[in-house]
């Protein structure tokens, strides 16, 4: 039988509860590791690379790492960044795709801004990243998925699937 909307809300209003409290519980957790792969090649594209990377670098949320370790979050630049001229400027665009070690899509992050500013396209790249929320474990996603009814983790993929942050962090 088809959830009602009012069904699914609730159940959603629940996850959210436990999660918070599962993920209150959890405490502090290492930086997730993470690299970041080109697909163009360009100077503009070189650039907004190198940008990319030095906000990771900054950032206590991330540790770069290469050789794609377990748990590392991929962050690709699948082709040359394109650019308009506005006036007497230079517009970036670009897309950014996220992956985990595994080649499982996580998503992307898209956006725009000056060429003089690229360090404002990472930042926004680097919040999209963060924007996974709060890590889970396998314990975590198991206590889930038996609250919501779900006897398997399967079941919990399958039932939210939307949910990029079980993945997206990886579990532990």
């Amino acid at each position: 039988m088809p959830m009602t909307q009012l069904q699914k809300l609730l159940v959603a209003a629940e996850f959210s509860a436990l999660l918070s409290t599962c993920s209150a519980s959890y405490g502090s957790r290492p930086p997730t590791l993470v690299e970041v792969w080109r697909g163009g090649d360009d100077a503009l594209t070189t650039k907004f690379a190198d940008a990319i990377e030095r906000g990771f670098s900054q950032s206590s949320a991330f540790t770069p790492s290469t050789g794609r370790k377990p748990h590392t979050l991929i962050v690709t630049i699948p082709t040359n960044v394109t650019w308009k001229q506005v006036r007497n400027r230079t517009q970036v665009l670009y897309t950014v795709n996220f992956s985990s070690d595994d080649s499982q899509s996580l998503g992307t992050s898209s956006g725009a801004c000056w060429a003089h500013s690229l360090v404002k396209c990472a930042a926004h790249v680097i919040k999209d990243a963060k924007a996974g929320g709060s890590p889970l474990t396998r314990e975590m996603i198991l206590t889930l998925s038996l609250f919501l009814g779900w006897p398997t983790l399967h079941g919990f993929y399958e039932g939210w699937a939307t949910l990029r942050l079980v993945l997206f962090h990886g579990y532990r």
